[in-house]
């Protein structure tokens, strides 16, 4: 399969300071979060179609891709 997620639509999460940087076709990708701290992507019709964890030289650790009804959900340990 080819690679599923343009490299202008990644949204990637990085450890330490926790930060997220949304790729360069959504720079604004997060509204304000509800009063529960949750935040939701601008466009709700959209999927992730893969997640990949890469190490601090960029390679990939993990990479796998998904389809709309087989939807994966990310728990990060934050300490």
């Amino acid at each position: 399969m080819a690679d599923p997620s343009p490299g202008d639509d990644v949204i990637i999460i990085k450890g330490g300071s926790l930060e997220i940087h949304c790729g360069k076709n959504h720079k604004d990708c997060f509204g304000n979060s509800d009063s529960d701290g949750k935040y939701q992507h601008k466009n709700g019709d959209a999927h992730i179609v893969k997640v990949e964890v890469r190490g601090k030289s960029g390679q990939p650790l993990l990479s796998q891709s998904f389809d709309s009804g087989d939807q994966p959900e990310i728990a990060i340990t934050y300490k």
